[in-house]
This record gives structure tokens, C-alpha cells and sequence, in this order.
């Protein structure tokens, strides 16, 4: 998975290269909206107005003897209202699949998972160094439930439905 970012980000680096004095991709790191953790992002400017973009995202927690973690990969676009990779105000959609699990000493979940996320947000540029910050709703699905013993998973099944969705990342872009 990260050989696949690595390589995606070469490829789009090289690109924005081929024109000078443009911005044409954003690196970004944060929570992009997926539901899925913290992780990286990058954005190319295929218009005037729409970025499109991969990320990732994971988190993982350790309290005594439980241990979780989450992951996702997606795909994203944002339309800004005036133009991409300024200062502006944005729509942002993005679809995450992932997976998460939990155990301890005596029994294990994991479950897979995806997302889909329409937020409003914001922009804020200082030079190539940016901000983005956006709210909206997300849809969440539960797939399926892998236990190694009698857990309950109910609680799990009620992850199914509409949420509220943010983010914030901090970036880069040339």
C-alpha cells in the first residue's frame, strides 16, 4: 500500500514539474475526511476548478492489554468556487475503503469498511504552504464481521448509516 502512494506521488511530482509558475499538486497530511485515522494525501489540479487525489489514512491505539487499529485507501476531488489550489472555498467528496481491528489476550474482531464523504470547506494559502478545513456527513457501511470468538458486534453493526465528517490537513503545494 505505501509502495503504491510512494509511487503515485513520484509520478504526480513529476508532473507538476512540466509547468512553471503554476500550482499543480498539494502533499497533505491529516485527517482527510475517510474516518480511517490520520495519513497522506495528494492532490492534482486536473481544472481550473477540481483537484483529484488519493490518500491514506491509519490509527492505531494500545490501552493495557487491548490493541486497535484502523486503515483506509481512497480517492478524493474538490471543486473550488473560484480556483484550485488558492485561497477559496471548496466542495470535497471522497470514497475510503478500509479495515479495522481490536483484541486483547483472549478474543479478536475485524471488520472491513468504507466511506463516503461530501464536505464544505475552506482553503487557506500562505505561499505554497496551505490549510484546508472542511464539514459535512459521511456514509458509513459496515462489511463483513470476522470474530475469533462469541463477541458481541452489535454495537459495530450500528456504525451503518449517515455521520457527521470532518477534516483538517495541513499541505504543500507546487
Amino acid at each position: 500500500m505505501k509502495n503504491i502512494i510512494v509511487t503515485f506521488l513520484l509520478i504526480a511530482s513529476s508532473l507538476a514539474f512540466a509547468e512553471e509558475n503554476t500550482k499543480n499538486i498539494n502533499l497533505k497530511y491529516g485527517a482527510n475526511s475517510g474516518g480511517f485515522g490520520f495519513g497522506p494525501a495528494v492532490e492534482y489540479k486536473a481544472s481550473k476548478n477540481v483537484t483529484l487525489g488519493a490518500l491514506y489514512e491509519t490509527i492505531s491505539s494500545d490501552s493495557g492489554t487491548v490493541t486497535a487499529h484502523t486503515s483506509g485507501f481512497g480517492i478524493n476531488a474538490r471543486y473550488y468556487f473560484t480556483e484550485a489550489l488558492t485561497q477559496d472555498m471548496y466542495i470535497h467528496t471522497s470514497y475510503v475503503m478500509g479495515t479495522g481491528e481490536a483484541s486483547n489476550n483472549v478474543d479478536s474482531v475485524k471488520v472491513n469498511a468504507s466511506s463516503i464523504n461530501l464536505t464544505f470547506g475552506k482553503t487557506w494559502m500562505w505561499d505554497n504552504f496551505n490549510l484546508d478545513s472542511s464539514i459535512g456527513i459521511r456514509s458509513m457501511s459496515i462489511g463483513k464481521i470476522k470474530t475469533s470468538s462469541d463477541v458481541d458486534t452489535s454495537s459495530l453493526e450500528d456504525l451503518d448509516g449517515f455521520g457527521l465528517s470532518g477534516s483538517f490537513t495541513i499541505g504543500y503545494a507546487f
